[in-house]
């Protein structure tokens, strides 16, 4: 596996629908989606650490998006083993098909937007 992958591979594995779980495997191998993690993150003021705009930036940036998203999910009571396998593998995703575009920069509806982008690239 590559290294996104390896770095990516504590929260995917907690992922326990094994569709959802290939899925995301499966997209993480997209060269468009490795080439789009070794780019910085879009900085966006107090938004980002500044450390996200350098090479690599988004693929820290997702770790901690997945981290907070996994901290939220076991904190909140209710949460079903379905929302939580949406809640990781929207969190690694929530940024990647805007790295696709020209300007890469992302817009306060991303994180829908990002997700159809999954549903039009799964095979769920």
């Amino acid at each position: 596996m590559v290294v996104q992958v390896n770095l990516l591979k504590d929260y995917i594995d907690l992922i326990q629908d094994e569709e959802i779980k290939n899925e995301l495997y499966r997209l993480m191998q997209f060269p468009e989606v490795q080439a789009a993690f070794s780019k910085g993150s879009t900085y966006a003021g107090s938004n980002h650490p500044a450390d996200e705009n350098k090479t690599y930036g988004l693929l820290l940036h997702t770790l901690r998006v997945a981290n907070v998203a996994v901290q939220l999910a076991r904190s909140s009571e209710g949460v079903n083993s379905e929302t939580y396998d949406i809640l990781i593998a929207s969190a690694i995703l929530h940024d990647i098909p805007y790295k696709f575009k020209e300007n890469g920069y992302t817009d306060m509806a991303h994180a829908h937007k990002n997700s159809l982008w999954f549903v039009e690239n799964t095979k769920l």
